[in-house]
């Protein structure tokens, strides 16, 4: 047999016990399906990272980043100044996969 493995779910009362429970059931059926519960939340935890690194913000201001050799100074300071004053409050959270065309603002 395998050593003993231990989840934690969380901080009382950060997480109530009744999520706690939750949370171990979610946990108990991962394991009937084979698998191993501290796996999928790591995999979550990195896929979140990724999500983040991935927002439409931070895409905009890489590619902004890599034109500036490209514009003048003052062409760059307009377009950084366009995308935050219009595309950044509406999707700059969203990850760039889930922007569509109709999430533009002004289409």
């Amino acid at each position: 047999m395998g050593k003993e493995k231990r989840l934690a779910f969380g901080v009382y009362p950060e997480v109530s016990l009744a999520e706690a429970r939750e949370k171990r059931e979610s946990a108990r059926k991962l394991l009937a399906e084979g698998t191993d519960p501290a796996f999928a939340k790591k995999e979550y935890q990195r896929q979140a990272k990724l999500t983040a690194a991935t927002t439409f913000e931070a895409v905009a201001i890489e590619w902004a980043s890599h034109q500036t050799e490209r514009w003048s100074d003052d062409h760059g300071e307009r377009i950084i100044g366009r995308l935050r004053a219009d595309m950044f409050p509406e999707i700059g959270h969203l990850p760039l996969a889930q922007v569509r065309p109709l999430d533009i603002p002004g289409c």
